[in-house]
């Protein structure tokens, strides 16, 4: 008995092994089957159609985000479309980048001989893209498939750069407007080769640069007689701006004094002609009031001289009289003159 539910038991295990291993089979074909039979290309890609049953390559760029049947003999290659940066840098552990971030491809620094000789080192970043898959594919007219476009660009980076950087001077590396513009040059060196291969590069980036030792000494003379020769630009400058001041100030303070001398002037010739107003009315009053004092002593004179005026002299001359306190009379000649005898008086003044 328990023989025979040992060998049941077993039968059971041997057929849910069978069916475990069918249904592995199954799935690995489902999936294989779909992984052979469908291609997904990803957003940030696009694909090209190659069949290998004599059409070869075929025209036309398939975009990405979407699920693309395979059909036996058909393989769909596809290409980033994001920008790839190919990166000439000495940091090492800038190196472990490639391969790990998708698009960054590292090379090492680059030495690039100056216009003037002197070596020097280079840092530099490029941006570039694929434009137009179905010729960077095509190995007549492109680079060929797979990632042999990263190669292609690395090959005609190096000696465009070269190209580009080498007609600096040295001393000419501290200037940023200068570096730019061979920056640009190299780009445009770059698009020369690649854009005929469907490849774009949107920039070329100076990240640093490094003087070989010899140069160092050499060039941090010059630099220090440059500072210094701006210095005396920018003192001279200084200077010049401040004797325009001064001269400014001075300008107007000259201004000030004329405005301030002609107002003095102003107000001397107004308070002259003032004073010479008020001269000129008080003479003409004093000569009024003498005018009129000569009027008045001439009918005085006149009145003298009229009828009665000997009345008027007697008069004058009794007030005069009142303050006579003494009198001393002279008798003892005929001819001698009595005070109190005032008819006699008037008689002798009057000449009578």
């Amino acid at each position: 008995m328990a023989k025979s539910e040992s060998v049941l038991s077993g039968g059971r295990l041997k057929r849910l092994s069978v069916f475990m291993v069918v249904c592995a089979i199954a799935v690995f074909l489902v999936f294989g089957g779909y992984s052979a039979c469908f291609t997904y290309v990803l957003p940030d890609e696009f694909a090209i159609k190659e069949s290998r049953f004599g059409d070869g390559i075929i025209p036309g760029v398939n975009q990405g985000g979407h699920v693309y049947f395979t059909a036996p003999g058909v393989t769909y290659h596809r290409f980033p479309r994001t920008w790839q940066v190919l990166d000439f840098n000495h940091f090492a552990y800038e190196k472990h980048l490639e391969g790990h971030i998708p698009g960054y491809d590292g090379e090492g620094t680059l030495e690039i001989p100056s216009s003037d000789g002197f070596l020097n080192r280079f840092e530099v970043t490029i941006l570039y893209r694929i434009t137009d898959p179905s010729i960077v594919i095509d190995k007549d007219k492109g680079v060929g498939k797979g990632d042999l476009f990263k190669q292609f660009v690395k090959t005609k980076a190096d000696p465009a750069l070269k190209k580009a950087l080498g007609q600096m001077a040295a001393e000419q590396l501290y200037d940023v407007d200068i570096r730019q513009k061979h920056a640009t040059e190299a780009q445009k060196f770059l698009n020369d080769d690649l854009n005929p291969v469907g490849i774009e590069v949107g920039e070329v980036l100076i990240r640093q640069f490094k003087y070989m030792p010899e140069y160092e000494t050499k060039i941090s003379a010059k630099v220090l007689q440059r500072q210094l020769e701006i210095a005396n630009r920018h003192q001279a400058l200084a200077e010049q701006m401040h004797a325009e001041v001064r001269k400014i100030t001075a300008e107007g303070q000259a201004a000030v004094e004329v405005e301030k001398n002609r107002a003095d002037k102003e107000r001397r010739v107004i308070r002259a002609e003032a004073d010479l107003y008020a001269r000129q009315k008080e003479a003409a009053g004093d000569l009024l009031e003498k005018q009129a004092q000569a009027q008045g002593q001439l009918l005085v004179n006149k009145a003298y001289e009229g009828a009665g005026a000997d009345r008027l002299v007697g008069i004058e001359m009794a007030k005069k009289a009142t303050a006579i306190k003494k009198i001393y009379i002279k008798s003892c000649r005929a001819d001698g003159m009595n005070p109190l005898d005032l008819r006699d008086m008037l008689n002798k003044l009057s000449g009578r």
